[in-house]
C-alpha cells in the first residue's frame, strides 16, 4: 500500500512541476519572454454588433423604399365637360419607378374648397363643370407599407370646340 501511494504522489508531483515548467515557458512575463512574446503580440479581438448591423441595413432599406412620386402627367389636357380618367392624367410610381395604385381622396377648386361631390362621378372618374385651376389630394401606399399622400394643382381648360 505504501509503494501505491508513493508512485501516485511521484505522479501528482510529475504533473505539478511539468505544468509549472510549461507555465513559465508559455507566460512569462516581460518583453520578448516567453512563447507569446516570441510570436509577437497578443492579438486583440475585434468585436462586432451583427445584429445592430442587419438592424441598419433594414432601416436603410426602409428609407430607400418609402419614396413614392405622385405626379400630374403632361401632355394630357383635362377638358371642363368631358369625363375623364384618373388613371390617364395622374401616376404614382414608387423608387422603382413602377407604377402603384392610388386613388383621389379629395377634389378642391380654385378657392380651397372641396368639390369631390360634383366632381367624382364614379370611382377613378371625374367631370369638371368649369374651367380653372383644381387640386387632387391623392393617396397610395409604398412599398413598406406606409402611406403617402400629395396634393397636386392642374389646370381645367375651357370645353374643346367642336
Amino acid at each position: 500500500m505504501k509503494t501505491l501511494i508513493s508512485e501516485y504522489a511521484g505522479i501528482v508531483i510529475a504533473v505539478l512541476v511539468g505544468l509549472g515548467i510549461l507555465s513559465v515557458i508559455l507566460l512569462s512575463s516581460g518583453e520578448g519572454a516567453g512563447v507569446l512574446g516570441i510570436a509577437g503580440e497578443v492579438i486583440q479581438v475585434q468585436t462586432r454588433d451583427v445584429l445592430q448591423e442587419q438592424i441598419q441595413e433594414q432601416f436603410d432599406n426602409f428609407l430607400q423604399q418609402g419614396s413614392v412620386e405622385i405626379s400630374y402627367v403632361e401632355g394630357t389636357p383635362i377638358y371642363a365637360g368631358e369625363v375623364v380618367n384618373v388613371e390617364e392624367h395622374f401616376s404614382a410610381t414608387d423608387a422603382k419607378g413602377s407604377d402603384i395604385p392610388f386613388e383621389v381622396v379629395e377634389v378642391y377648386d380654385g378657392t380651397g374648397n372641396s368639390c369631390s361631390k360634383q366632381v367624382m362621378i364614379e370611382p377613378g372618374k371625374m367631370q369638371f363643370a368649369a374651367p380653372g385651376i383644381y387640386q387632387v389630394l391623392i393617396q397610395t401606399t409604398g412599398e413598406n407599407c406606409k402611406n403617402v399622400s400629395g396634393v397636386i394643382a392642374f389646370p381645367v381648360k375651357n370645353q374643346r370646340s367642336s
